[in-house]
């Protein structure tokens, strides 16, 4: 039987005698009092409906699972509602969960497993952003599992803040308008034009400038519509409308014209849809382009046109909510807070304000 203990706690003060009921709970270990006042029946009452409440949630209904075919069939689960790459990052959170932790069933998940998996993700030398997000993935998995019946409830539920590793505030890597232009230049051909193009002047991810198909394409009315498709699911599975620039326009007119009969529109040297090396091929091209800091390293990443392209239309005064629809955000917040980078120029023209003061 299971122990669940509920003690009456007596309290004697200047006004007399009041009670409170104390209790552990058994998924966090946190102790938890509740005064319930100066009357003792009502006092004894509350007691033992607490621990009629703690038994229920022991005894819960659950469908034992062993961890292994919990993680085959969550896997299974998912295949067609995710997008391939938060896919690839449940696959592999919980194959690294598993050769840290070797949890027999899914029960024996707790808060002590939870952070022995976080500490030893530190200890290998992960950065702090990356064991966050797999500590992200892993409770949307087990939040999952409750929901399937396999968990009474979710170990991460009030153990969040404990668990997470404090991030340092990232440096901004923004783009500013010279330095686009060296990157252009550095495109070994029109394709990497196009997608340098579809990145900076309309914030597309870079799955979604690899699936871009030619049915998608407007250019007589200058937009592109970002879908779902088989092979391609958007990030928040919403389909958007982004308005092309001019030079964009320009950019694949060219490509429409030596277009080798295919469906999607930026392609890689063989005519073939871009799948792999996409970031790769990019950081070659920065390094030609001469944008490499003290270490020798290329300054930015492919991702930083997309952040840059939010920075650009709030210098130039875009409302936050178009930004966000924009950039297909589900949360505003997202946007302010990830995709938009105060540089020392930025800093520099606020304060000019004052001048203008007096």
């Amino acid at each position: 039987m299971n122990k669940v203990k509920v003690w009456l706690l007596k309290r004697k003060g200047k006004r007399g005698v009041t009670y409170a009921i104390q209790w552990v709970d058994a998924g966090t270990g946190k102790r938890f009092t509740r005064a319930v006042g100066p009357d003792r029946a009502y006092a004894r009452q509350k007691q033992a409906e607490k621990r009629k409440e703690l038994l229920k949630g022991l005894h819960t209904e659950i469908t034992m699972i062993s961890y292994d075919k919990f993680v085959t069939e969550h896997l299974e689960q998912v295949a067609s509602s995710l997008s391939r790459g938060a896919y690839l990052e449940h696959e592999h959170a919980l194959r690294l969960f598993k050769q840290v932790c070797h949890p027999q069933n899914l029960t024996v998940i707790n808060f002590s497993m939870l952070e022995k998996f976080r500490n030893a993700r530190v200890q290998d030398g992960v950065r702090p952003s990356t064991v966050n997000k797999s500590l992200i993935t892993m409770q949307a998995i087990l939040e999952r599992a409750v929901k399937r019946g396999y968990l009474v409830r979710n170990p991460f539920r009030g153990n969040r803040k404990a668990l997470f590793v404090p991030e340092p505030e990232p440096t901004p890597r923004i783009l500013e308008p010279g330095d686009f232009d060296k990157i252009l230049a550095a495109c070994p051909n029109n394709y990497w034009r196009g997608i340098c193009f579809a990145a900076y002047h309309g914030g597309l991810r870079r799955g979604e400038i690899t699936a871009l198909r030619w049915s998608d394409v407007n250019l007589n009315e200058g937009t592109r519509r970002i879908c779902n498709t088989p092979d391609h699911k958007t990030k928040n599975r919403r389909v958007r409308f982004v308005p092309m620039t001019q030079q964009l326009i320009s950019a694949v007119r060219i490509l429409q014209l030596g277009m080798f009969r295919a469906d999607h529109v930026f392609l890689n040297a063989w005519g073939r849809r871009i799948k792999t090396n996409f970031d790769l091929n990019f950081r070659k091209i920065v390094r030609r382009a001469g944008l490499i800091d003290e270490q020798d390293k290329p300054r930015f990443s492919a991702h930083d046109l997309r952040r840059s392209c939010a920075t650009e239309m709030l210098r130039r005064g875009v409302h936050p909510k178009v930004v966000q629809k924009m950039l297909g955000h589900a949360n505003i917040q997202t946007t302010m807070s990830h995709y938009v980078g105060v540089s020392d120029k930025d800093l520099r023209d606020a304060v000019k304000c004052f001048e203008k003061i007096g």
